[in-house]
């Protein structure tokens, strides 16, 4: 079962209207959506964000 980007948003600090940009910048993996349009976001997409929010870091210092 996955996590709605609110849900996704609570657990990682970034705001939906960032996970909505990363995702339309390609910066990350395309979001599969249910039968109604939602966003479902897997385990492995935390992953990525916080490696992704980790090298951010890391660049904007």
């Amino acid at each position: 079962m996955g996590l709605t980007i609110s849900e996704v948003a609570e657990k990682t600090g970034i705001s939906p209207h960032t996970l909505r940009s990363y995702e339309k910048e390609g910066l990350v993996p395309t979001v599969n959506r249910d039968h109604n349009g939602i966003r479902i976001y897997e385990d492995y997409y935390l992953e990525w964000l916080s490696f992704m929010v980790c090298l951010l870091q890391r660049i904007c210092r």
